[in-house]
């Protein structure tokens, strides 16, 4: 396999075996879980089981990996109508379109190669805030048990991220290196949004965070692999295993999943980033998506000591993004896909913390402008080979 070593993905590696065992690996340390643990000693699963949802949907969960939907003003004009044909079972997963038979979806062979990753749930998501309606809630619920169903955990044993794919009008496996930390994901801030949902049973939030618990210990054999061959996807994997270290943190393990993030994160900037500030990968959409995904999580470890000798690169990269971004405030676009608005890819919180005073003001168009009108500033090498010059920041600049 490209000169990769196999790596034995065995059942005993990810499958926890019935709710007692999932339970087991809460971490009985942290406040409002002892009661639990008193549960678990008097054989008593499911009270356990209500226990743990009672701290689960009440507990503090803030983040900057999260969005604050309290915070988000309610609109119904910004549901997304993709959003609505969806809910009326016109399925689609951004390269192809389904409309659900009467038997439900087939998670096997739909037209929809990408019908694990979950992307859906990206519309879904604001649907349900902004228009109140239930149904986008359930809908997603109803879809993960579906899934759940009809691929069992005992199907990912012996597979591998990189074995399985078939072809682009049929259903992906979902341990695809494509699939499986989107799908993670996209469950990791369905929980953070719904969890307080009176409508969504405590079955159904266990379930599927046992579920999310056995996939990610699955994800974790591979996580070597994908982060540190600098590939895009690694970037995101940090950002995903930052965001699930956050929904999950009452797991013992969620501990040791923010020690590798911090080490390969580090890692990321320092051998894939080039001095510039561009991602090796230089199709101007993907790098800019992947200094997105690489910013999230290192605002979150920004403090970390191993995290100092980097900053200057974090900087850099920022600096790039802006400098690239056209009089219209998109950035310029080469190769695959269109790249987006120089707002699209910047992690607010970070670049004030860097001390980029003028970034998120003149994101924004209240105030200063970038300190510089050619790049690479100072008439430093251009790593990547792209360059920017102009006029000036004005909307007519040449």
């Amino acid at each position: 396999m490209n000169g990769e070593a196999d790596i034995d993905a065995r059942a005993e590696a990810f499958i926890i075996p019935g709710r007692a065992a999932f339970l087991e690996a809460l971490d009985f340390t942290r406040p409002g879980l002892a009661p639990v643990r008193a549960a678990l000693d008097r054989g008593d699963v499911e009270a356990a089981g209500l226990i743990f949802m009672r701290h689960f949907r009440t507990r503090e969960m803030a983040s900057p990996l999260l969005e604050e939907w309290s915070r988000v003003p309610r609109d119904p004009a910004l549901v997304p109508e993709a959003a609505r044909r969806i809910l009326a079972g016109h399925l689609q997963d951004g390269y192809n379109v389904y409309d659900v038979p009467p038997t439900g979806v087939d998670w096997h062979e739909a037209p929809l190669a990408c019908l694990t990753r979950f992307d859906m749930f990206s519309l879904l998501t604001p649907a349900a805030w902004h228009s109140g309606d239930a149904r986008y809630v359930r809908f997603m619920i109803d879809h993960s048990l579906d899934y759940i169903r009809a691929w069992p955990i005992e199907s990912f044993i012996g597979q591998d991220t990189r074995k399985g794919w078939r072809n682009h009008y049929v259903v992906a496996p979902p341990w695809w290196w494509c699939m499986h930390p989107n799908r993670l994901y996209q469950w990791a801030h369905l929980l953070a949004f719904l969890r307080r949902d009176p409508a969504t049973a405590d079955d159904e939030l266990l379930t599927i965070l046992h579920r999310m618990l056995q996939e990610i210990r699955f994800h974790g054999l591979f996580f070597d692999r994908h982060v540190n061959c600098g590939e895009n996807v690694g970037a995101f994997i940090l950002e995903v295993m930052a965001t699930l270290s956050v929904v999950m943190a009452d797991f013992r393990e969620s501990r040791l999943w923010m020690d590798r993030v911090a080490g390969g994160v580090v890692r990321f900037i320092a051998e894939d980033f080039y001095p510039d500030g561009l991602y090796k990968e230089l199709v101007s959409s993907y790098s800019a998506s992947v200094a997105l995904e690489i910013q999230k999580p290192a605002y979150v470890i920004l403090e970390h000591a191993a995290m100092w000798p980097q900053k200057d690169r974090l900087r850099a990269m920022l600096i790039a993004l802006a400098a690239q971004t056209k009089p219209s405030g998109m950035l310029t676009s080469f190769g695959d896909l269109y790249a987006h608005s120089l707002q699209s890819y910047i992690m607010a919180p970070l670049a004030d913390a860097l001390g980029l005073a003028w970034m998120n003001p003149f994101i924004a168009g209240e105030g200063p402008v970038p300190p510089f009108i050619q790049w690479p500033e100072h008439a430093g090498d251009a790593w990547g080979g792209y360059y920017s010059m102009r006029s000036d920041w004005s909307p007519r600049a040449l």
